[in-house]
């Protein structure tokens, strides 16, 4: 069977970073800027804290010297980042031929740096001997989550195009009509047209995300459902909280003035996924003694993963996300 959704789109270089976090690992985050060529002008923001390449070397105004070679270019721009007033706080840089290494000991929150062409930017977190196992722990925590989940994240999407909409032309969302009209009248859910199809469009999602009570129809709004408009194509949504919910139904009186489609579109892996995967990683990252072999490796390590966190008592709770689970068969 293939990977799932979320085994191949949460990508290990993407979460490094916060895995190495979440198992409270303070790992050495280095970023590296190599001069090459570097002219006047130039700049390096390291931090929101702008170094600017010159003729001679000013520290107090951030200006690095350029007119020597590259490897003294970043002697230069090292003294400057390390200078104590007028420098980047809480970072230690450091040169080597033409590189300059920017590091700190973090919970692999990177630096934030902006670089001219001539200066280019490298970054990576080193994890020591944890790297291997963490990755293996988050690869087995995607694999666990799609077979359980059996979700592929995906809904249809409807969408409506307003084109030269006239009075009387409506709309019905789960069986809430909304009516267009040259005047508003909310208890009756008319929207206003406006003087444009954008702005027609722009009143209707109003009342579609109205939070209203009273009128008529007791609710102005459509329970679970966001609408959105862009220059006037309108898109409704699913909220938070009513993804297992029916499907968003809609049509409209006329499509040639509202033109109504269904869209299979791809959501976000929810963040309540991305919480579980780092619990499982820390979970079983914290027990590691009890789950790895060192001599075992790739595929193999995934299993006596399995194998030893039952014998260590590492039995996995889905509670948090079985909200999206789908077609579940025999649990």
């Amino acid at each position: 069977m293939a990977d799932g959704r979320i085994y191949t789109d949460l990508d290990w270089a993407d979460y490094r970073a916060l895995i190495t976090s979440y198992c409270d690992l303070y790992s050495t985050v280095v970023d590296q800027i190599t001069c090459a060529s570097v002219v006047v002008g130039n700049t390096a923001v390291i931090g929101g804290t702008t170094f600017t390449a010159a003729a001679a070397e000013d520290q107090t105004a951030r200006k690095f010297d350029q007119s020597g070679t590259d490897a003294e270019t970043a002697v230069s721009l090292v003294s400057c980042v390390n200078n104590a007033t007028y420098g980047v706080s809480g970072i230690i840089a450091s040169s080597a031929s033409n590189v300059v290494s920017l590091t700190r000991a973090v919970t692999g929150v990177r630096n934030i740096i902006v670089a001219s062409a001539t200066m280019t930017l490298t970054y990576d977190i080193g994890l020591g001997d944890n790297d291997t196992l963490l990755e293996a722990l988050f690869d087995a925590a995607k694999r666990k989550a799609d077979g359980y989940l059996n979700n592929p994240f995906e809904v249809l999407q409807p969408s409506i195009v307003f084109s030269s909409v006239v009075e009387n032309d409506y709309i019905t969302v789960n069986n809430r009509t909304y009516t267009a009209k040259e005047t508003a009248d909310e208890d009756e859910l008319y929207f206003a047209l406006g003087a444009s199809d954008t702005e027609a469009a722009e009143n209707f999602c109003t009342y579609v995300n109205s939070t209203t009570l009273g009128g008529s129809f007791g609710v102005v709004g459509v329970a679970g459902v966001l609408a959105t408009n862009t220059d006037g194509t309108v898109v409704l949504t699913r909220r938070q909280g009513y993804a297992n919910s029916k499907l968003i139904e809609v049509y409209s009186s006329d499509e040639d003035t509202l033109m109504v489609r269904q869209v299979r579109t791809q959501i976000d892996i929810p963040e309540s996924v991305v919480q579980w995967i780092m619990q499982f990683i820390k979970r079983h990252f914290v027990n590691r003694d009890a789950a790895i072999q060192s001599s075992i490796s790739g595929k193999q390590m995934t299993m006596w993963l399995s194998m030893k966190s039952e014998e260590a008592g590492l039995i996995d709770n889905y509670d948090l996300i079985s909200m999206w689970r789908l077609s579940p068969g025999f649990g």
